[in-house]
């Protein structure tokens, strides 16, 4: 992808600019910013970066170290480097993958260091929602996500007063309308899956319980599209095919996330011609409705 390309190479500008690396050192860096490459790839983004920085190697003994000679003490971004960069963040939002927004966000805080402007520095650093993250939080929701741990936050009701929740992690998500990232999980005494934004959690108060085993049964949503449209948008990570007739797909997911299911079936519309759960085939009729009322109007000029 070229989005992700660009931010690794400008990375990879930033890694040779502090010092000096083999090609392993380099690929260990990459991964120490979760970042995940292979030789190939290494190399071809050295090949990039050698359009714009002058590559340095140095032999000793059995190995082989690149650096960027005498880097200046301040970056100049000119308007070309500034309108790449916005370019940057766009498409990062579009992509709707919040870990790849964090990537980019410890690259430009890197890059940030060589800007002496305050003013531009701050523009630079400013990733609209994703700046007013706790990403601190964030990486320990994800801890407890991973292992299914029962915790409990601190969490800001909408009025502004606080109260304590419990809820059993199962994972983070991202709405497909908007930059919000969730936290997914069984709520107490509750028998769905519920999502609670994750701007709204103050803190994790304690850990109830560590790798709990879920005791819920979920229920099977199925539904039904085209193979054209099916072949369009794929399959999600939890769905899987039932069968196929007359040219459609018949699809299964288990019934763990009514916000996110909705938006995803919505998706298959025109296409979409069966859906087991009333309660979101409502949902969808609305929506549509609203819309075809909404394209309808007659606008006097």
């Amino acid at each position: 992808m070229r989005l992700m390309s660009s931010s690794k190479i400008l990375l990879l500008w930033i890694f040779l600019k502090e010092d000096k690396f083999t090609k392993q050192q380099l690929l260990e860096k990459f991964a120490q910013n979760e970042i995940q490459i292979s030789k190939r790839t290494l190399d071809y983004y050295l090949s990039k970066l050698k359009k714009y920085a002058e590559i340095k190697v140095q032999i000793k003994g059995k190995k082989t170290f690149y650096y960027i000679e005498n880097p200046p003490s301040k970056l100049v971004l000119d308007k070309k480097d500034k309108l790449a960069l916005l370019d940057i963040k766009n498409l990062l939002k579009l992509e709707k993958n919040y870990k790849h927004i964090k990537e980019a966000i410890k690259l430009f805080l890197k890059i940030s260091l060589y800007i002496e402007d305050f003013e531009e520095r701050s523009e630079f650093l400013y990733f609209n929602y994703y700046s007013t993250l706790n990403w601190f939080l964030v990486k320990e929701l994800e801890k407890h996500c991973k292992n299914k741990d029962i915790i409990e936050i601190d969490y800001i009701l909408p009025y502004g007063a606080n109260k304590f929740i419990t809820i059993h992690a199962d994972e983070i998500c991202q709405s497909m309308t908007s930059e919000r990232l969730y936290l997914k999980g069984f709520l107490e005494f509750s028998d769905h899956f519920s999502i609670l934004p994750i701007d709204r959690i103050f803190k994790i108060e304690k850990v109830v319980r560590k790798n709990a085993r879920y005791e819920k049964i979920m229920d099977i949503s199925t539904y039904v599209t085209s193979k054209e449209k099916f072949e369009e948008l794929g399959l999600d990570e939890k769905e899987n095919i039932y069968g196929e007739k007359n040219g459609r797909i018949i699809i299964k997911r288990p019934k763990d996330d009514d916000f996110y299911l909705s938006q995803r079936l919505f998706n298959f519309c025109p296409d979409l011609f069966y859906i087991s759960d009333n309660k979101i085939k409502k949902e969808i009729e609305e929506k549509l409705k609203t819309m075809k009322e909404t394209y309808e109007e007659q606008i006097d000029f």
